[in-house]
């Protein structure tokens, strides 16, 4: 039995039935052509595979009144049927599976269960020739340990992995009265919270006043402090679920062009462009910069610190996050100017979030009052009495380099999707897969009314940055000595170059 911490059960408090806090992603796969996959088979290896991460076979406990955080435990009436569905399309089109996937996404999970579905679509034939949706509470994954849960679930070659004899037996499930009965127990300790609490806060205001101050005019966006968007307003259950595949070694050779660049800022720098682009159509686009929330792992950070035994730290569940705002810099036209930015941007971030870690204050709340103010706030829309706490989400989460297999049938697409809520209504996921880079969205028809809007945005946006980051990129070939022959133009001229991949 585990407890969550504050920041997974927030993604409870903060749910309801229009903002489903579910992450997951849609994985299409080209079969193998002697070896069908069929519901069955699928449903036989996912069996297989439960093993692989607890969170497949857990479900909530939550306590009375939240006077204490929930827990995790084992399900004793855990049954696979009523986490997989079976879905045939009948076009087959890749429009198709994804208003499947958009309707799979607008429902909210079963709390009476461990968090997490599967449904198995047949009958693709544009790309690959099935697919599987996933969809896993945000309380007890983030985008790391959810990368490895896929891992986990996939093998690394046609070859089917092997895997030991799954001797799982449930935890004897607790009575309320006991559960409540730790909370009074741990309330002991209540005075040293508050005082730790207290503390905590002082020092981090005191660290934050004195960055400002010692660094004015280069520090982070204030949170309620973004520009009122299109994106900032009351979401609907509805989902509109959009991504586009980029070339990943052009993504780098933008990288390598450019000095100190990452991956990661170029990938900020496409969404800048393209929100930009949106925004400017619709004339909408602020005069402020758009703010976007960036979710930072802090997974490898804390692993030798936590005191956990072997099995709970390698059990690829819940939220080891902290968070950064970076300006996107939309209101800068010089399209290099802008992902320098972004990158002196991102760079601060991390810096000051280093420095002021405000997440570490959220283990040392009183639950019952951060539980209930939290709801409240949510309830009553109080976001909407403020400035937007940011404009976008994104999220950035590498993924297998190598390509990946289920039973056999190896995996050609993947995309992923986050959690929207009221007044924070569109989410960005980046993530990275052999040679591909897919740039994802999570919203609302109300919000991204033209998913294609979206597409052809993203696309301008990559190919006006490599345009001007390599193709204007002109290299002079070496001077020839002792040579009567006119070189041709394609011996002068270069208009890519090759570089060395840096990951």
């Amino acid at each position: 039995m585990k407890q969550l911490s504050y920041l997974d059960a927030n993604f409870l408090y903060i749910e309801s039935q229009h903002a489903p806090m579910h992450v997951g992603g849609t994985f299409v796969f080209q079969q193998q052509a002697d070896k069908q996959m069929t519901f069955a088979r699928f449903k036989q290896h996912i069996q297989s595979r439960l093993q692989t991460s607890p969170v497949f076979r857990r479900r909530l406990i939550e306590i009375p009144l939240d006077l204490d955080l929930p827990y995790w435990l084992d399900d004793p009436h855990f049954d696979l049927e009523e986490h997989l569905f079976h879905h045939s399309l009948t076009s087959g089109t890749s429009s198709e599976l994804q208003a499947q996937a958009e309707e799979f996404f607008s429902t909210p999970l079963d709390r009476e269960k461990p968090l997490w579905e599967i449904q198995f679509v047949e009958n693709l034939k544009e790309v690959g020739d099935f697919a599987f949706i996933i969809k896993i509470h945000h309380c007890a994954i983030d985008g790391m340990s959810g990368e490895e849960i896929l891992v986990g679930l996939l093998d690394f070659s046609e070859d089917v992995r092997s895997m030991p004899d799954d001797n799982w037996k449930p935890e004897a499930f607790p009575r309320y009265r006991s559960l409540v009965g730790k909370k009074f127990w741990k309330s002991k300790n209540t005075p040293k919270q508050l005082f730790d609490l207290i503390k905590g806060t002082a020092e981090t205001v005191n660290r934050s006043s004195n960055l400002r101050v010692s660094e004015a005019g280069d520090t982070p966006p204030l949170f309620f402090n973004s520009p009122a968007t299109p994106f900032n307003v009351a979401v609907r259950a509805d989902r509109r679920l959009v991504h586009v595949h980029l070339p990943l070694n052009k993504i780098k050779e933008i990288k390598s062009s450019q000095k100190n660049v990452t991956v990661n800022d170029v990938a900020l720098e496409i969404c800048s462009g393209a929100l930009k682009d949106i925004l400017e159509s619709d004339s909408a686009l602020p005069d402020s910069s758009l703010v976007a929330m960036i979710p930072i792992s802090t997974r490898a950070k804390h692993a030798a610190r936590d005191e956990l035994s072997e099995s709970e730290q390698n059990s690829s569940a819940g939220n080891d996050v902290s968070a950064m705002l970076v300006s996107l810099e939309t209101d800068e036209t010089n399209i290099l100017k802008r992902l320098e930015k972004i990158h002196v941007n991102s760079r601060k971030g991390i810096r000051y979030n280093r420095s002021v870690a405000a997440e570490q204050l959220l283990d040392q709340l009183p639950v019952m009052t951060s539980a209930a103010v939290t709801k409240a706030f949510t309830k009553l829309k109080g976001s909407q009495l403020l400035k937007p706490i940011y404009n976008v989400v994104i999220t950035n989460v590498p993924g297998s380099p190598v390509p990946l297999y289920l039973n056999g049938a190896k995996l050609v697409s993947q995309s992923f999707n986050a959690p929207i809520y009221d007044y924070a209504g569109l989410t960005i996921n980046v993530t990275s897969y052999v040679d591909v880079l897919t740039i994802g969205v999570t919203t609302t028809p109300e919000i991204l009314a033209d998913g294609e809007k979206f597409v052809r945005s993203i696309n301008t946006a990559f190919e006006e940055l490599y345009q001007k980051a390599v193709g204007d990129i002109v290299v002079e070939p070496p001077q020839k000595i002792n040579t009567s022959k006119k070189p041709s133009l394609a011996d002068t001229v270069v208009t890519e170059k090759e570089y060395e991949v840096v990951a």
